[in-house]
């Protein structure tokens, strides 16, 4: 059934739009995109609120340590009784400072390195869609097209073929970097 402007019932999920020339065009409606980005929006924040969540943790345990390593410090300080004793408590209290250090470093790494994967999943996910959408768009407009000629579509699926091949080189790139530096703070 034609509602008036061209557009037909069956494209009431969409929104139409004349163009120029009169080819009609359906696209998404506005509430059913702002699902998908309120969806990746609530999925960032979750990511983002996931990690300062465990960095608040490390630093919660980090600080109970430095309290607890602290008393044990100051008992064996005040426990020193002559020279040779004090040298043998610094030259052991200075090895457990450092490698808390490291451990720490470790850590809050490790919990970066988390989010940013979760964060490239989610990027990752909304180019795909996007992608989806577009190409999608592109095929529509081909078949209600007033040319008709089905060989439209090839510069759009170069253009598609292109950023996706564009994206992927970025993310293989991004992922060898990240191994690398993953391999260099394990040595």
């Amino acid at each position: 059934m034609d509602l008036g402007n061209g557009c037909l019932v069956e494209m009431l999920p969409y929104a139409c739009a004349t163009l120029p020339e009169g080819t009609i065009l359906a696209t998404k409606t506005t509430p059913t995109a702002q699902d998908e980005s309120l969806g990746s929006l609530f999925k960032l924040a979750d990511v983002a609120l996931s990690a300062a969540e465990s960095f608040a943790a490390l630093n919660v345990a980090t600080a109970r340590q430095a309290i607890a390593d602290g008393a044990r410090n100051t008992k064996a300080v005040l426990s020193v009784k002559s020279a040779a004793d004090a040298a043998q408590v610094q030259s052991a209290l200075t090895k457990p400072s450092s490698d808390s250090a490291v451990q720490y470093s470790q850590k809050a790494y490790e919990i970066s390195s988390d989010a940013a994967k979760e964060l490239a999943k989610v990027f990752q996910d909304q180019f795909e869609q996007m992608n989806r959408s577009l190409r999608d768009l592109a095929q529509r407009t081909a078949h209600v097209g007033t040319t008709g000629i089905p060989g439209n579509m090839g510069p759009f699926n170069q253009v598609f073929e292109a950023a996706n091949k564009a994206f992927e080189n970025i993310n293989a790139a991004v992922k060898q970097a990240t191994e690398n530096a993953q391999t260099m703070t394990k040595k």
